[in-house]
């Protein structure tokens, strides 16, 4: 692994489904929560300055970098949803998206 890549080796999201990552749905409550399910995972991940680095460059879909694609091309709104709406909504950090 490059040195400049190392940092993923100590990413929060290693081990974690993918899929939380790319919201399946575009907008509304179902969007929001699913956005606060991923950047519950970036809020404590201590690498989160250089994925968002990377993203800026080479990311264009899903949250990265604790940041959607909107938020990280300066555009939209960021969703203003708190990590514990995500329990409110009956989902867990780290859930498959058929678990509840």
């Amino acid at each position: 692994m490059s040195a400049e890549r190392e940092w993923r080796s100590r990413a929060a999201c290693r081990g974690v489904d993918g899929e939380i990552f790319f919201p399946t749905a575009t907008e509304g409550p179902t969007y929001e929560a699913q956005v606060a399910v991923a950047k519950a995972v970036c809020v404590r991940c201590p690498v989160r300055a250089e994925c968002l680095d990377e993203a800026l460059v080479r990311i264009p879909y899903g949250i990265a970098g604790g940041l959607t694609p909107e938020e990280r091309r300066g555009r939209g709104r960021p969703v203003a949803q708190e990590t514990t709406a995500v329990v409110e909504a009956g989902l867990r950090a780290g859930a498959h998206r058929g678990e509840r």
